[in-house]
């Protein structure tokens, strides 16, 4: 009222106006913040639930493996060896795995286990879930997963050429 007083009844319309069209302002930004956090949420809450269901997947797949020593289980239904688990972590083998390819298979699973890798590989994924609309975090999950296997990698041929000098 007072500063409609001082501008007169033409400067009250454009108050209001401009009143009006802040409010108008702050309720469109409202809706798209609103509007943006949901699709965020609907990426992260897919790119979660994509992980969830291939995990069931996965363990599903390794039920009935078979332990053939310690912390190593070998399944028909897998194709290729990796470690699962957090918590308790096991190698899973192909049953179909070659004999003279299974040492250097494991002591490659091996080092994943002995870097952590069964921990660090689900968070990298989880960063990518939150972050899963910036394409520098999926550079970063790509490269990361390559180097991960490129470090395993480079350990087993390290211990195999020790295992070659001593024989």
């Amino acid at each position: 009222p007072a500063l409609a007083a001082k501008l007169g009844p033409e400067g009250s319309e454009d108050a209001a106006r401009a009143i009006m069209t802040t409010d108008t302002v702050k309720k469109e930004l409202a809706f798209s913040l609103t509007l943006v956090t949901g699709v965020w949420a609907a990426g992260a809450g897919a790119a979660l639930l994509w992980a969830a269901v291939s995990y069931a997947r996965l363990r599903w797949q390794v039920a009935e493996a078979v332990p053939v020593e310690k912390g190593v289980y070998e399944s028909d239904r897998v194709s290729t060896p990796f470690v699962c688990g957090l918590l308790r972590p096991r190698i899973y083998l192909p049953a179909s795995l070659p004999a003279e390819d299974r040492h250097y298979v494991l002591l490659h699973e091996r080092a994943h286990l002995h870097r952590r890798d069964h921990w660090t590989k689900p968070l990298a994924y989880l960063a990518l879930c939150l972050h899963w609309f910036n394409p520098l975090v999926w550079a970063m999950a790509i490269l990361a997963g390559r180097d991960i296997e490129l470090c395993c990698d480079a350990r087993v041929l390290r211990r195999g050429g020790k295992e070659k000098r001593r024989a």
